[in-house]
């Protein structure tokens, strides 16, 4: 399905994205059982953070990212 294939590949772009801005999170295709059917998501654990700050501060990369770029948000389920 290639509107499918597209929202993977977009929800890839917003996982490197927040890499690039220093939060590594998981694009819901790498944890699926199905990667084909994987939802547009993506996986923020926190249980490696050192800090609540350190999770603070990554949330509001995240957020930031969102807020410089809307259209991210349609490619999220």
């Amino acid at each position: 399905n290639r509107g499918a294939m597209l929202s993977l590949c977009a929800t890839s772009d917003f996982a490197m994205r927040l890499r690039r801005a220093g939060v590594v999170v998981a694009p819901a295709k790498v944890f699926s059982l199905d990667p084909a059917s994987a939802p547009n998501a993506v996986r923020i654990a926190t249980g490696a953070v050192p800090s609540r700050e350190d999770v603070t501060i990554a949330l509001q990369r995240v957020r930031g990212l969102l807020a410089q770029n809307p259209s991210l948000l349609s490619v999220i389920d």
